[in-house]
């Protein structure tokens, strides 16, 4: 079975991913405060909070990918596996071309609700690069999305882990210079790499098809709509949490606050995340045994679920230790609020982790 799915190099892989993207995130949020403060910060996650709400219209489209490409073997399937990556592409370029910009004329009218009247001036330079960027972003997940359908979660991974190289490098160079639009334009850099890569990559695998994205059916695109939007459904429930958080302390409180919070979620979060990016590279193999040896299957569900609770548990116990000496490296000062936030949140994803095995299995299934 490890052989068949490359299962732990996969798992291998995305925890080695996000762990890189932890340090992208710890080095970028560090010069966006010594550049503009904590405030900057705030202002910066009030405005994805808002950015991130845009994807109520997304259809899920990637997981759909992930799912359907798995399911089907690559020396028989190859044609069929090629309809649906590029039909699951060309859908959300024009969905998210549509969502990025209709989102841009809404908040762009509308800052005086998003921001505070003071931060207007920044959010208008900082807005259509934000849009670039959440565009490319959906479009770079797709392709990570193929090459984990592809058996290929390994190397998913590593053109992330490239991908978050690209942007570490953009940030320290422009942040300095440009403030947030810095920030944005390094996430532009690597969405717009891993994009382009992606699908080289998947052409490469494929070995067949046209050079470019143009096998379009509308026979499985309908196949693969309704089950992206169940999932999806269930996705934008479990991530609303995030973004409604950040929009309620931005409309209850201040940009320091919401700074402050954005630290913490992402002190949490991340970590954790790289455990559950773990988990989730699994996600292919358990498709495919589902549909071909059952018992193997709940093996490895058995074994996620033990992996999961033992490392959510190490890793959010030590986040919750260490985030004094984090909020000292970080902002050079103990903050309290911000060591009150670290440990709520801890408590919170560590009930959550209990259900990521059976949410991967309900992908997995169907």
């Amino acid at each position: 079975m490890g052989s068949k799915f490359q299962i732990k190099k996969n798992v291998i892989s995305a925890v080695i991913s996000f762990s890189v993207n932890i340090i992208l995130v710890f080095v970028s949020y560090r010069l966006v405060i010594r550049q503009g403060g904590v405030d900057d910060l705030g202002l910066w996650s009030t405005m994805m909070a808002w950015v991130y709400m845009i994807r109520l219209g997304d259809v899920g489209m990637a997981s759909a990918i992930s799912r359907f490409v798995s399911m089907h073997n690559i020396d028989r399937d190859a044609e069929k596996i090629r309809k649906y990556i590029d039909t699951g592409f060309l859908f959300n370029v024009a969905l998210f071309l549509f969502l990025s910009v209709s989102g841009y004329a809404l908040m762009s009218e509308n800052l005086v609700i998003v921001v505070p009247p003071a931060a207007i001036a920044k959010a208008v330079d900082v807005l259509p690069l934000m849009m670039v960027g959440f565009f490319l972003t959906n479009i770079s997940g797709l392709m990570l999305g193929a090459l984990q359908g592809l058996h290929w979660g390994f190397v998913s991974a590593r053109l992330s882990t490239v991908g978050s190289c690209l942007q570490l490098v953009a940030v320290v160079v422009l942040v300095p210079r440009l403030g947030l639009p810095g920030l944005a334009w390094g996430v532009i850099v690597q969405h717009a790499a891993m994009t382009v890569v992606g699908w080289a990559l998947v052409r490469f695998k494929l070995a067949s098809g046209p050079l470019l994205p143009v096998c379009w059916s509308r026979a499985v695109h309908k196949e693969m709509f309704g089950y992206s939007v169940k999932i999806q459904f269930v996705n934008l429930t479990n991530g609303l949490f995030e973004p409604l958080s950040k929009i309620l302390i931005s409309r209850f409180s201040s940009l320091e606050v919401q700074g402050l919070y954005e630290l913490a979620y992402k002190t949490v979060a991340l970590p954790r995340n790289a455990v559950m990016s773990g988990a989730q590279a699994t996600l292919p193999a358990m498709t495919g045994l589902l549909h071909t040896d059952k018992a193997a299957a709940k093996d490895l569900y058995k074994k996620m679920l033990r992996l999961v609770l033992r490392a959510s548990a190490g890793v959010l116990v030590a986040v919750a230790c260490a985030s004094p000496l984090i909020s000292v490296v970080w902002m050079g000062s103990l903050s309290y609020m911000y060591w009150s936030f670290v440990a709520l949140l801890a408590c919170g994803f560590f009930v959550n982790s209990l259900g990521a095995p059976a949410y991967n299995l309900g992908l997995a299934s169907g």
